[in-house]
């Protein structure tokens, strides 16, 4: 059974993405489409690396975040390594892999925190790699002192997420309609 896939674009205006839902694995497995146009096409003729860039920064972090919503989560470092030129529409593909997974609660349970890396990256559709991305997570008790920003706040949770997410739904459903 393959998973039902579902798709919006993006609300905001500086990412025109195309985003596929894989509800069997959710927070687990993420797929984006970043089209290549003429915001996003350098002078080079390829896509630029900053908007790669913003679209796989809070990826891994926000997959911690719903995974282990005990604690605060953010980006601790990441890598972009441009391995072939994006000529084209970019598909980013993040997996939390189980082993991961695994790792960051025993490292939780002894210790009260953890610094995954994430292997992810961007690929044209015909599945060659442009862009190899390392994205390091620091998951840390919340409230924790030494975090670069403050945890975010119950209220942004509550509010803007759920906000976020209730707008991707109601453009799902338009596009839903759209189609039939």
């Amino acid at each position: 059974n393959a998973p039902t896939r579902q798709r919006a674009n993006a609300p905001h205006a500086i990412y025109p993405t195309a985003i596929d839902y894989e509800p069997t694995a959710p927070r687990r497995r993420v797929r984006c489409k970043l089209p290549l146009n003429i915001l996003s096409r350098n002078p080079g003729g390829v896509m630029f690396g900053g908007f790669q860039a913003c679209l796989a920064d809070p990826i891994p972090a926000i997959a911690c975040g719903r995974i282990f919503p005990g604690y605060s989560t953010w980006t601790r470092s990441m890598t972009v390594e441009f391995v072939a030129g994006g000529t084209g529409d970019l598909y980013f593909h993040f997996d939390f892999p189980p082993e991961i997974e695994e790792q960051v609660r025993r490292d939780l349970e002894a210790k009260g925190y953890s610094t995954p890396s994430f292997e992810c990256g961007y690929y044209l559709k015909d599945g060659t790699l442009t862009t190899k991305i390392t994205n390091v997570v620091a998951i840390r008790p919340k409230g924790y002192i030494k975090a670069s920003s403050p945890p975010a706040s119950d209220e942004f949770k509550a509010s803007r997420l759920v906000k976020l997410e209730e707008t991707l739904k109601e453009q799902l459903e338009k596009e839903q309609e759209k189609g039939k």
